[in-house]
């Protein structure tokens, strides 16, 4: 904790994180941009040459879905076998960098391991799952050895009211996400953390001149 505390909880990891991620996400995101239009041109020239042609694996939807079913290995989160999960898990654990996203690490790993950008973010959902369980149990436990068991109703019903608004809060939450990822790429995130890192950066660049 005290290494971590000394060299990467300050502003410049967090600004240099955030525009390293965002870099990662536009240039996954043009890569597959370049992989799809191969694809379809690819596509469009076995469709050329007649009926003999033997044709790409296509989806039940649109070009869309088809390209999805040629370019990713691994397209929902039923097809993540447990090696992929546990590469995809290596990368939640770069989370511990000030600046960088667990939910953007692990959709990092996702994508770079083959998945879909739906099946990455998804996975990446269900993840969170036990981190967060985990990370509340261990708030309750400290908070009782600080005060002890005895909670008054008013505590109670704030701890209540806390974990309903929170899982409410968080449903509604995915289920825009989903929705915008599965319309949206992620060039527009990755654009939004290089913006903040480079306020961040010139923000305490001043403070350090001044």
């Amino acid at each position: 904790d005290d290494f971590f505390n000394e060299y990467f909880y300050n502003a410049w990891t967090v600004a240099v994180a955030l525009i390293v991620y965002g870099v990662v996400f536009i240039l996954l995101e043009r890569r597959n941009r370049k992989r799809e239009a191969a694809w379809l041109a690819s596509r469009g020239s076995r469709a050329s040459r007649g009926a003999h042609a033997r044709p790409l694996p296509v989806g039940p939807g649109d070009d869309g879905d088809d390209a999805e079913a040629a370019l990713f290995r691994v397209r929902t989160v039923d097809e993540i076998d447990w090696k992929t999960a546990l590469k995809i898990g290596c990368f939640q654990m770069l989370a511990i960098i000030p600046g960088t996203s667990r939910s953007g690490s692990t959709i990092i790993g996702g994508m770079l391991c083959g998945c879909s950008r739906t099946a990455a973010a998804e996975f990446t959902f269900f993840l969170a799952i036990p981190v967060m369980f985990g990370w509340g149990v261990l708030k309750l436990i400290k908070y009782i050895l600080a005060v002890g068991l005895a909670m008054t109703a008013t505590e109670i019903a704030v701890l209540v009211v806390g974990i309903v608004t929170a899982f409410v809060v968080s449903v509604i939450s995915i289920k825009f996400l989903m929705g915008y990822i599965k319309k949206n790429d992620f060039t527009a995130f990755g654009v939004y953390r290089i913006i903040v890192g480079i306020v961040v950066l010139a923000y305490f660049g001043v403070k350090v001149l001044l």
